[in-house]
């Protein structure tokens, strides 16, 4: 006699006669256990139940089990699941990789040139509590159960469920049958060391499999006449397969968990176990094989599973359950923002990452990119948020957990590259400085280029922010003389090395906030001085004009960053666009010149266009103009490979550091990159440019540059490794190496 066979005549003779005469026939409960990724099989033997026609009346599980069980629960049929999973990236989810995007614009412009950060406090790493505090789970689940976010008891959603959890401190048991759905979804998936532990009713729960992780008595206790239990669980790992960490993992904990599931397996009237023998927990990216494992193990059971669907429809031959797939509104309506303890946080900080002024509406996809952008400062470890009341007018609640040392950092960089050669950058970073929206940060950089940077913001979200930013900078370049000069010593230069220091304050005000695009208006002081040692004290001297002089200037600005990566961007785009007026408060170099104002726009634009995953197009634009008697240091020079440089100091391979400059130019690149193996890149490219020869008092001359280039570039932890070999008209061939991010 078959298995099957037994257990359809076993089941039509154990079943009670009432069940016959009732008009919905018996309740069935699904139970579904833990198992990480190898819980994507449920949803395969789900899709079986479906089609047999077997309505699920109760579910419930743990871990894994808990989140396919709680959207099954609000509504969500087995093939939208499984369509589902095809779309995300479980992986990023899982680990919290949130977007480039996501980051403030203050990150984008300063913060991404440091290759170690510390926390002050100590001045040692902070060790998390997991990899990841799970907060794009937890955002993916709470998008998932809209329709359902006013139901507290779970009873009462389209399916009663119940999931498990584990409290950390005692090691017991916690059911979990109210709340937020998402939150407790959540919490029983919870994985030790992958992901978090959540805080509930004062307690600090984990991933239910650890107390619990096949909880077959507590979804028959919510009223099940018929169990079928959906199990994941595999033998022990042996031999060769505990060389890996997570199956090293998963066997410490493997012989409590089982022997408690294997008590429980009696209590199923249908058992089904999919083959997942050789997956991991963390087998993420084998969605299509386990679900497909699923389908086969309860198709296995299929004729098992139409009995029982005969008994709950009432019809020999019972039809395919269907379920529609729940409807997700666009937006919601936020009437009011209780925001617990917001710690340090003011409310325009914190509802500023919203691209809507709440409380209002807004757009459901609005506001889970705004949670996003949140997270993304840096500042916060978890955000928990729940929706209360029904439309229109839901009331919003918002719990912050800080991240630990996020407000006192200490941050590390190191950097080579032709032009400012080694350097070695300490920075001091304080959130909350003086302000509760107070942002600090010192740049100090050392060695054979001594530099500073002071920045202070005011961030008060999509409001009006004032900052401050102090620079200091001492470099040198090689100036090409207008004609040769004849020394005292009679020796002859076309070129002579300028040193220059520049000393600049600024005070501005953001009127356009965002994580992708900036605008305000701004003025600076800024002191020039320009000599050459070289030509002290030889009659050569006064053929070279060097300043020494105070300027203010007056400026407009927008900014816009959609980069996916700064260093090696495969798709969006950069924008910086300014107009400057600017006027000499003190005399010119040695002729003793006042001149006038100066007028002068500049513009610089680099986008990235992904050809194939392996193919990008890079294209960079430079362009600038000027109107008046231009000073030095609002002139444009050309020439280097530096991409972190102050004033108008563009790049262009082919030439060496500010080898040509000019008050009119355009400029740009066009490069294709190709990635053959993870983190390293080769680039062949064009460049052009053309620059007036204001310089050398021929301002309505115009001279042309091209140039080629090969680039080979590896992004290392320290950042970018880069050699650059160009050629030009200008320059028979110039080698360019770097490394360490650019500051």
């Amino acid at each position: 006699m078959s298995l099957r066979f037994f257990l359809s005549i076993l089941l039509v003779c154990t079943l009670p006669f009432h069940l016959f005469s009732q008009k919905n026939g018996p309740k069935v409960g699904v139970v579904l256990s833990g198992g990480g990724a190898k819980g994507y099989a449920h949803i395969g033997a789900l899709k079986v139940l479906e089609e047999a026609g077997v309505r699920v009346d109760y579910i419930g599980g743990a871990s894994m089990g808990a989140i396919v069980g709680g959207l099954y629960a609000a509504g969500w049929p087995a093939q939208a699941l499984d369509s589902i999973l095809r779309e995300i990236n479980v992986s990023e989810i899982v680990q919290d990789q949130l977007p480039r995007s996501t980051r403030t614009f203050l990150e984008k412009e300063y913060g991404e040139h440091y290759a170690f950060t510390l926390s002050l406090p100590g001045f040692q790493l902070q060790a998390p509590d997991a990899l990841s505090a799970g907060q794009l789970l937890y955002d993916m689940l709470s998008r998932l159960t809209i329709p359902v976010h006013d139901i507290r008891d779970f009873d009462d959603l389209p399916i009663p469920y119940l999931c498990i959890a584990t409290d950390l401190e005692t090691g017991e048991e916690v059911i979990l049958r109210d709340g937020f759905l998402s939150e407790a979804m959540r919490t029983s998936g919870s994985l030790p060391i992958l992901l978090a532990p959540m805080h509930r009713d004062g307690r600090l729960l984990i991933d239910g499999g650890a107390a619990n992780n096949f909880p077959a008595r507590e979804v028959k206790e919510m009223g099940a006449d018929i169990l079928i239990g959906i199990t994941v669980e595999g033998d022990p790992y042996k031999g060769e397969e505990l060389e890996r960490l997570d199956k090293l993992l998963a066997q410490i904990a493997y012989f409590r968990i089982y022997e408690m599931s294997k008590a429980q397996y009696p209590l199923c009237d249908l058992l089904i176990r999919p083959d997942i023998a050789h997956f991991s927990v963390t087998s993420f990216d084998e969605v299509d094989t386990l679900v497909s494992r699923g389908e086969m193990a309860a198709r296995a059971m299929w004729d098992t599973l139409v009995q029982i669907a005969r008994l709950q429809q009432g019809l020999p031959e019972p039809l395919p359950l269907v379920r529609p797939t729940p409807v997700i509104p666009d937006s919601v309506t936020i009437s009011r923002v209780d925001i617990e303890d917001p710690a340090c946080f003011s409310p325009e900080f914190i509802l500023g990452r919203f691209e809507a002024p709440l409380p209002g509406k807004i757009a459901y996809n609005d506001f889970f990119e705004g949670i996003q952008h949140l997270k993304g400062t840096g500042h916060l470890r978890f955000i928990d948020y729940r929706f209360d009341g029904e439309d229109p007018g839901k009331e919003l609640l918002m719990s912050l957990q800080s991240q630990n040392g996020y407000d006192k950092k200490l941050k590390v960089g190191i950097h080579y590259d032709d032009v400012y050669r080694a350097s070695f950058l300490l920075n001091a970073t304080f959130e909350h400085a003086l302000v509760k929206n107070g942002y600090a940060s010192l740049d100090l950089i050392l060695l054979d280029r001594f530099r500073y940077f002071f920045h202070y913001l005011l961030d008060n979200g999509r409001e009006p922010s004032p900052g401050f930013i102090s620079r200091l900078h001492f470099n040198s370049f090689d100036f090409r003389l207008p004609q040769p000069v004849q020394l005292d010593s009679a020796l002859v230069l076309d070129h002579i090395d300028v040193n220059y220091t520049d000393f600049s304050n600024q005070l501005y005000l953001r009127l356009l906030n965002g994580s992708s695009r900036v605008a305000g208006l701004g003025a600076e002081l800024k002191y020039f001085r320009a000599r050459s040692d070289q030509l002290k004290g030889e009659q050569a001297a006064q053929a070279f004009i060097l300043e020494n002089a105070v300027y203010f200037t007056g400026q407009a600005f927008f900014k816009l960053d959609r980069l996916d990566d700064r260093w090696f961007p495969t798709r969006g785009s950069r924008l910086e666009l300014a107009a400057r007026a600017t006027h000499a408060l003190s005399p010119l170099g040695q002729a003793g010149a006042l001149p006038g104002w100066a007028v002068l726009v500049d513009a610089d634009l680099e986008s990235a266009i992904g050809l194939s995953p392996k193919w990008t197009l890079c294209v960079e634009l430079h362009g600038g103009w000027t109107w008046g008697d231009v000073p030095a240091p609002y002139l444009f020079f050309l020439g280097g490979y530096n991409r972190n440089l102050i004033n108008h100091f563009k790049p262009f391979p082919g030439l060496p550091f500010a080898a040509e400059g000019g008050s009119r130019l355009a400029s740009g690149q066009l490069s294709l990159r190709f990635n053959p193996w993870t983190k390293h890149f080769v680039s062949l490219g064009v460049a052009s440019a053309v620059l007036d020869d204001y310089l050398h008092d021929r301002p309505d001359e115009f001279r042309a540059f091209y140039s080629g280039f090969l680039r080979y570039s590896f992004s290392s932890p320290l950042g970018p490794i880069e050699l650059t070999q160009a050629f030009s008209n200008a320059h028979s061939g110039i080698f360019y190496f770097n490394l360490g991010y650019w500051f």
